[in-house]
């Protein structure tokens, strides 16, 4: 925009006494050619990015870290801080912080955080912190400088992404003094870590990574808690202890009566209780732990998706998610994951199946 066009523009009066405001024109692409897509669905798509960006990128400026708390609107929308560590949510683990003092005397912050599990979540905490490109892909070092965020989601290649690891974010501060060394670039859009550090902070990743583990190791399910439909059954006769799925569990009592007459779907539970390999499972308990239970929103939802189409068979296809919310409160896994399984259920499930949301 230049000459009278842009002089035009003088003649508005601004919305506020100060600050900065952005208006596109013209914009040719905005409509991505290789997504069959209208203009206003792209454009929609493009302003959603980038309210997500701008929450994330300078988050600790809209939450008023600095000086000053930073105000951002886009299409006199104001926008608000995703915080990446969810540092308010009770169940985010913060561990001690670490000050690495580099060549140059300039001084980096390393302060770890265990995010919840998703049993602990929302769907909608959920999504915030897992993005567009889920949690497993958004673990890792969130590095800043001057506290607004320049590059996260990634190891620097230390370790690999895991799916025990997802839970692990750590925040790393570095001072105006240190960009040469990060190498960071004109647009504050990159940083690369550099070599001085790669062992100091590799020690560190591992370390806090076994608290990651452990979160998801302490998620097993109990066998001693009363009214509730376990998976498993603990049995003790003569003296010895032996464990049978749990015949009366909603999912696996539907297996049985599609199998009935034919005994093949108890056949094999029988065959996995009597040879289940319970020397291999107590070497491994005694060493680095065993993880049994779902580390992904996207196993656990498949798990309630056929449950409720299990349901759906057993009554007619008709009946209300309040109903069906009744019937698994006191089902494992759900009852032991019922923050996530209820907002999942109320969120997703109602728009699936065409269920009458209850509220």
């Amino acid at each position: 925009m230049e000459g009278a066009e842009a002089e035009s523009l003088l003649s508005v009066p601004c919305k506020s006494q100060s600050g900065t405001e952005v208006i596109w024109t013209r914009c040719d692409r905005v409509l991505d050619s290789e997504i069959n897509s209208s203009f206003d669905d792209s454009l929609t798509f493009a302003i959603a990015h980038s309210n997500q960006q701008l929450s994330l990128i300078f988050h600790r400026y809209l939450a008023g870290e600095a000086d000053r708390r930073l105000t951002i609107a886009v299409n006199s929308r104001q926008l608000r801080p995703i915080d990446p560590f969810m540092i308010s949510h009770n169940a985010t683990q913060t561990l001690d912080a670490e000050f690495i003092k580099t060549a140059n005397g300039a001084v980096i912050s390393i302060q770890p955080y265990i995010l919840p599990h998703f049993s602990k979540l929302t769907v909608e905490e959920q999504k915030v912190l897992g993005g567009s490109e889920g949690m497993v892909r958004n673990q890792g070092f969130y590095v800043y400088r001057n506290k607004r965020l320049i590059i996260y989601g990634t190891w620097f290649r230390l370790i690999p992404h895991g799916e025990l690891s997802q839970l692990t974010r750590i925040r790393v501060d570095i001072p105006n003094s240190a960009d040469a060394e990060w190498r960071i670039t004109v647009d504050k859009s990159d940083a690369q870590l550099p070599v001085a550090l790669k062992r100091r902070l590799q020690d560190v990743v591992k370390r806090f990574n076994l608290r990651s583990f452990s979160v998801h190791r302490k998620k097993g399910i109990s066998l001693d808690v009363p009214k509730v439909h376990s998976v498993w059954l603990r049995h003790i006769k003569h003296g010895q202890i032996y464990y049978r799925v749990n015949r009366e569990h909603p999912i696996v009592a539907s297996l049985l009566d599609m199998e009935c007459g034919t005994n093949n779907a108890d056949a094999v539970l029988r065959l996995l209780e009597s040879y289940f390999p319970t020397d291999r499972f107590i070497a491994d308990a005694n060493g680095s732990g065993v993880s049994q239970c779902s580390t992904s929103t996207e196993e656990f939802e498949s798990i309630v998706d056929q449950c409720v189409i299990n349901f759906l068979q057993s009554n007619n296809g008709s009946f209300e998610v309040d109903t069906f919310l009744d019937f698994i409160r006191d089902v494992e896994p759900f009852s032991s994951q019922w923050i996530y399984t209820e907002s999942y259920v109320r969120k997703n499930t109602a728009e699936k199946w065409g269920m009458k949301s209850g509220f």
